[in-house]
């Protein structure tokens, strides 16, 4: 965006002073593109970007030169015709390059989570198997999920009306949200009661949370509701940001807040493939909750590149409890995930951010 702007700003000068009209045209063409792409994939171009500014500077003064004082070579060769062929091929080749370099980021932790898949594939393949029956019992609705807005008319949900710029009781059958301050209003309430859920899950099915330390451990829940120590020191899932909220929201669903199904959010960490199962049918038979979207990544037909290798058991539920119909959130979607151990230790915030760029570029 900088190259753009300099590019810009000198051919302004060019044409104020009267000199090299065609350079100071392909000047400007040249840096409002760089600037419209700079901006479009952030600031992963900025170091290419700079070095192309660089060189391709000096040759496209040249050329300009060249062709002000040839008339027949721009006769033949319109400019219009030439930059819009050579920006073409270096547009082309930056998202070549740039491709290349985010998926030789993301590539050691798509490699590594691979492997333990191979592992637990071979090792648990009867107990991957019944998960998998277990899972294609679950009927999930055929529409589109997304978040809508309770139908009560409770004092609570008056106040999400009111975030959304609307006032008094829903009229409609179903009201879709309509930004992220009537999501996150939701999901600040919705968050706890998520919690005690996964508790509770976790608690029938031998399930872990992690621990608020660096070196990965964790603790199965039935014993540390029992030490008021150890529970103090769990790490539960935060709401995600705003910032990523708005990024994730503008990049996968064209600024559709509705489509967001990720801000409340619980993991609960297993051992073994058995204790996931037992908490897919706690999940499956809990009648305050409605399922209403499973992803399976525990299975040889997922395709790994869109998790860049990391697999889980992920679901979309509504709560349905009656604490949840007064407190206006039963319309809210939350999301649990249930992940096993040897995925769940190979997962670092590098990795994590690493994936980040590589699903912004590929939307882009």
């Amino acid at each position: 965006e900088l190259a753009g702007l300099l590019y810009m700003i000198s051919a302004f000068f060019e044409v104020h002073s009267g000199r090299y009209s065609d350079t100071a045209f392909l000047s400007f063409l040249l840096g409002w593109c760089l600037a419209a792409f700079g901006y479009t994939v952030q600031a992963e171009l900025f170091p290419t970007g700079t070095i192309l500014a660089v060189l391709f500077y000096p040759l496209l003064r040249l050329l300009a030169e060249y062709l002000q004082h040839n008339q027949l070579a721009m006769d033949r060769v319109p400019v219009a015709v030439l930059f819009s062929t050579g920006m073409c091929l270096v547009v082309t080749l930056l998202r070549y390059t740039l491709l290349k370099s985010v998926r030789r980021k993301v590539q050691g932790d798509k490699i590594l989570y691979d492997a333990k898949w191979a592992v637990v594939a071979v090792q648990e393949s009867i107990p991957l198997a019944e998960l998998s029956v277990t899972l294609q019992g679950i009927r999930v609705p055929p529409e589109e999920t997304r978040q809508y807005l309770s139908r009560s008319n409770s004092n609570v949900n008056s106040i999400f009306l009111r975030y959304g710029g609307r006032a008094g009781p829903i009229t409609e059958e179903r009201s879709v949200v309509r930004c992220l301050d009537q999501l996150f209003s939701m999901a600040s309430v919705a968050q706890t009661m998520l919690r005690r859920k996964a508790q509770i899950w976790a608690g029938v099915s031998a399930g872990c949370f992690p621990l608020v330390a660096p070196d990965k451990a964790i603790v199965r829940w039935d014993k540390a509701r029992e030490d008021p120590k150890v529970m103090h020191r769990i790490y539960w899932a935060p709401l995600k940001s705003v910032d990523r909220a708005a990024e994730k929201a503008s990049r996968c669903y064209k600024n559709d807040a509705s489509k967001l199904m990720d801000l409340s959010r619980e993991t609960i960490i297993f051992h073994r493939v058995e204790d996931l199962t037992k908490c897919v049918q706690a999940i499956q038979c809990d009648c305050t909750v409605e399922i209403v979207r499973l992803k399976n990544k525990l299975s040889d037909k997922f395709d790994s590149w869109k998790g860049l290798g990391f697999r889980s058991v992920q679901f979309n539920i509504r709560l349905v409890t009656e604490e949840a119909v007064r407190l206006g959130i039963d319309s809210f979607v939350n999301e649990i995930q249930l992940v096993l151990y040897s995925f769940w230790e190979c997962k670092t915030a590098v990795g994590h951010q690493n994936y980040l760029g590589w699903r912004n570029y590929r939307l882009s």
